[in-house]
């Protein structure tokens, strides 16, 4: 997703599977010289978002995960499964 400059922009990773919970999230900025802000990073509605502010003078594109667990069975409880994301 392209983040704009100068404002915050909400950008969430996909849904985890049915019956798994996120636990985190990653990201990465596909700009090397991108200048931008981590304002939050939480769990919400069973997928990770973060808010970013752009601080450099140009759009930047990001791309976020979430990292899921649970809905595995058997006794470890499931493991990571990671989801690219393209929703905001």
């Amino acid at each position: 997703m392209a983040v704009p400059p100068g404002k915050p922009v909400r950008v969430t990773g996909a849904a985890c599977p049915a019956g798994s919970v996120p636990i985190g999230g990653g990201y990465v900025w596909h700009d090397p010289h991108a200048h931008a802000s981590v304002i939050e990073s939480r769990a919400v509605a069973g997928k990770w978002r973060y808010m970013f502010k752009n601080n450099s003078g140009k759009p930047s594109k990001v791309s976020v995960i979430s990292q899921c667990v649970g809905g595995g069975g058997g006794g470890g409880g499931g493991g990571k499964n990671p989801h690219p994301a393209g929703e905001s």
